[in-house]
């Protein structure tokens, strides 16, 4: 009896092993879909610590930065001074990056363009004693002041304040820690001290973070007050459905009412429907007095 039972409780054990091996994998694929860009760059990050010949060709050297060679905006961002530096900025851009592109892909991808392009310029501007720059953590600071900002956004039109004040709260933290950084003329976190460190990165990427939301923020907006899909935008779709609820509604309400209204009953009030409708804009007029007045591209 007993090794019977032994061999029952290792056959559960086993089984539990098994389901959660099948669990993190449906995990693992989950995530890959969901942030293909993110999980591949960071992927690339990695590799390219590997190879310091490879880091040497994809450098960002300011004096030899011409028209032909722009695309050193870009790959500066991949490219790290020690792996202390590099697995800050990755797990950095896992998380952030990861919430954002899965939740909000649009406004990421945009958010990664204008920060890869932005901030090795302005760092230029403002440290011209500098030769070169490297380094994900300007990228690292737009992606999470991007995330903070959508997050608080939702969490406020949604109705829960106490999740958008921690949203809100993250995102004066993370300002008020680049303001220290500028202070101290160094990272908080970051140990390595073999390279010059430039808050003014972090300080661009969290401005082109917010900026990109503050733009969501307006077309979230305009959207509900319209009726447009702000899911077109790149507004995850919950968000958009919850932003749209009440504006649907109301249309909806005025369709119905407008669908069920008596057709005209003479000749001249039908002469006057079509002579209104012919004038090209596409508009729906609830007044009793104009109830088939539809216009139409």
């Amino acid at each position: 009896m007993n090794v019977l039972g032994t061999c029952g409780d290792r056959d559960h054990h086993g089984r539990r092993l098994i389901d959660a091996a099948a669990a993190l994998v449906a995990d693992l694929r989950a995530g890959i879909a969901a942030a293909p860009t993110i999980l591949l760059l960071s992927a690339v990050a990695m590799l390219l610590q590997l190879s310091p010949e490879l880091q040497s060709l994809l450098e960002l050297r300011f004096a030899d930065l011409i028209c032909g060679s722009l695309w050193r905006l870009a790959s500066s961002h991949l490219l790290h001074w020690s792996w202390n530096h590099c697995l800050w900025d990755a797990v950095v851009f896992l998380a952030a990056g990861g919430m954002c592109e899965s939740r909000w892909p649009g406004a990421c991808r945009r958010v990664l363009f204008w920060s890869a392009g932005l901030i090795p310029l302005v760092v230029m501007v403002v440290a011209p004693e500098l030769q070169c720059y490297r380094g994900l953590s300007g990228v690292d600071s737009a992606l999470f002041a991007l995330a903070a900002a959508m997050l608080l956004q939702e969490e406020w039109r949604s109705g829960r304040r106490m999740m958008a004040s921690v949203a809100g709260l993250a995102v004066l933290c993370q300002f008020l820690k680049i303001a220290a950084e500028i202070q101290a003329g160094q990272t908080l976190f970051v140990s390595d001290r073999t390279f010059v460190p430039v808050p003014m990165a972090h300080l661009t990427g969290a401005l082109v973070g917010s900026l990109v939301a503050a733009c969501y923020a307006v077309v979230i907006h305009k959207a509900s007050a319209t009726g447009f899909p702000a899911s077109e935008y790149g507004v995850s779709p919950l968000a958009a459905e919850a932003d749209h609820s009440r504006s649907e509604t109301a249309w909806t309400a005025g369709m119905r009412a407008t669908m069920t209204a008596p057709a005209p009953s003479t000749r001249m009030a039908l002469r006057c429907s079509t002579d209104r409708t012919a004038t090209g804009a596409r508009d729906v007029r609830h007044d009793a007095a104009r109830r088939w007045t539809v216009k139409i591209d």
